[in-house]
Parts: C-alpha cells; sequence; structure tokens
C-alpha cells in the first residue's frame, strides 16, 4: 500500500471544545462526512466515533473523492492550536495527514491535485 503525507490542520476546534482535548501525537481518522448541510464535501475527523474536527475546505472535496474511491486518511495532530489567520480567522490544529491506497493511479493523482492547491 502507497502513502503520501501531507502537514496541514484540522479546524472547527471551537465547535468541539466540549469533546476533544487535543494532544500532539494523538492519533485520529479522517471520514467523509455525508449529509453535512454546509459542505456537501466535508470531511470529518474522528477520534474512536467522536467528530471531533474537519479537514480544511480548501481541499476537502480531494480528500472525499480520494476517501469515497477506497483511500484512507490517518490524521496525527503535531502542533498546539492557533489562529487560522489566512482562510477562516479560527483556531486551527496543526496535524500531519497520512493518505494510503492500493490503487497507484489514485496516489499519483491525489498528489498532483494537492500540488495545485498549495500553489494557489
Amino acid at each position: 500500500m502507497e502513502k503520501f503525507y501531507f502537514t496541514s490542520a484540522v479546524r472547527g476546534y471551537h465547535v468541539y471544545k466540549h469533546v476533544w482535548k487535543p494532544s500532539i501525537g494523538e492519533k485520529l481518522v479522517a471520514q467523509c462526512e455525508f449529509n453535512n448541510p454546509m459542505d456537501e464535501h466535508a470531511v470529518q475527523v474522528v477520534k474512536n466515533t467522536e467528530t471531533v474536527s474537519h479537514l480544511p475546505r480548501e481541499f476537502s472535496r480531494i480528500a472525499w473523492y480520494f476517501l469515497a474511491h477506497g483511500g484512507e486518511i490517518s490524521i496525527e495532530v503535531i502542533g498546539r492550536r492557533r489562529h487560522c489567520k489566512q482562510h477562516c480567522g479560527g483556531m486551527e490544529i496543526p496535524c500531519q495527514l497520512e493518505f494510503s491506497c492500493a490503487k497507484e493511479v489514485q496516489m499519483n493523482c491525489l498528489k498532483e491535485l494537492l500540488a495545485k492547491k498549495i500553489q494557489v
């Protein structure tokens, strides 16, 4: 299984702070969030069975399709919460995302799409 790492953050801490206290090194999982009224391609971040955050909207559509087509995304908290001045003005938690998939073609497509998002 091929793996690809991407440094980013998870957002929405202010919404979930009553159920989650992030700690460096903590492992989480990303899942497609079907039926999200705000974003049809929302990707929720889950600890055990509880939603604790979301992937940033800037690349959630890419991540959503990756997950929907058999990919997996593991998340490791790598920093303390911080203000997200660039995009949302709220709080975000720095994380390392690990994308894994058995399909090489899908991994190559993912890398290309994320590279374009980084350049924008």
